[in-house]
């Protein structure tokens, strides 16, 4: 699995509402980790949590309310999380 480097060049890109979720595949230096408890990001790492940010980020930025649609964004992101894709 290829690894993700996060910098403060593109740490705005991982960043939701205050929080960002590291997974297993992110590189976080020191620099970063620092910027992130000065600005008061909140870290989370869980990979289970994934589902739930996925289900926030369509609500609240998206404003995609109905179940069944949520439900199938999720089914096509882990289907292209498993690929590798």
């Amino acid at each position: 699995m290829k690894k993700k480097l996060i910098t403060l060049d593109n740490i705005q890109n991982y960043v939701c509402e205050k929080e960002i979720l590291v997974t297993k595949d992110m590189i976080i230096p020191p620099k970063v980790n620092d910027y992130l408890k000065v600005n008061g990001i909140r870290i989370i790492f869980a990979e289970e949590q994934i589902e739930e940010r996925i289900k926030k980020i369509l609500k609240n930025d998206f404003k995609i309310l109905d179940d069944e649609k949520i439900n199938e964004v999720i089914r096509k992101i882990k289907g292209g999380l498993n690929n590798g894709d």
